[in-house]
């Protein structure tokens, strides 16, 4: 398997998808001296322009001797759990294509942590001491992993979320912005974390986790609460 991480040496890249994700990630590229952003790739069911955001688009199936002497940057997003990723990344891998990952300038990464293959790691995350972090995950801005903490494949961290040390989580999982996960938690496959949801215990396989809706304390002024 040919392998470019986008972190370690300037490349020509492309990446695949043209929705606003693949837009963000774009944005960062055209922004970071390392790389040649050269435009974006999709199946070619789906191109119906040349050019998307103002760019080239390519179709997949007939521009591939050309895309094996770039580097592409996977940027099917969260939908469906990852799975749609899951399987867009297996199809590239299959054809030979260099599928790279890419970390942001400013995400500090200590030392003794590592992160898997495919990974997209965005602006000022944190990732701490021994960490440990699978292939293909998505860490969003501002996500902060801490110390032990081990991740399996597939996992969105959104922003300004926050996973305390020692955390288990499987393949597959959801953390939404702003949750926090607990010390020493596991997370099964395929949970989902909603927005500021806080998790303090092991969650199920599948399992949905939000919080509860907010709502307006009555029979109190807000000059009545100390705050």
């Amino acid at each position: 398997m040919s392998v470019k991480h986008m972190d370690e040496s300037a490349a020509d890249v492309y990446v695949f998808a043209a929705t606003g994700f693949a837009r963000i990630i774009a944005g960062y590229l055209d922004d970071d001296p390392r790389y040649d952003f050269k435009g974006y790739v999709i199946t070619k069911e789906y191109v119906q322009s040349e050019t998307v955001y103002g760019r080239p688009l390519l179709a997949y199936e007939e521009n591939k001797a050309a895309l094996r002497q770039a580097a592409i940057i996977n940027c099917i997003g969260y939908n469906k759990m990852m799975s749609t990723r899951e399987m867009t990344d297996k199809m590239l891998i299959g054809d030979g294509m260099p599928l790279g990952s890419y970390v942001h300038r400013t995400a500090r990464i200590m030392q003794g942590a590592s992160i898997g293959e495919h990974c997209l790691i965005m602006a000022h995350t944190y990732i701490g001491e021994y960490a440990r972090l699978g292939g293909s995950n998505i860490v969003w801005p501002s996500a902060h992993i801490e110390h032990d903490v081990i991740s399996g494949d597939y996992n969105f961290f959104a922003a300004q979320s926050l996973v305390l040390g020692g955390v288990t989580i499987g393949d597959h999982c959801f953390i939404g912005g702003n949750a926090a996960v607990k010390n020493n938690v596991n997370l099964a496959d395929y949970s989902l974390i909603g927005a500021g949801a806080v998790i303090a215990g092991d969650t199920d396989a599948f399992g949905v986790y939000a919080p509860q809706r907010t709502v307006k304390i009555g029979g109190k002024s807000s000059l009545e609460i100390d705050i």
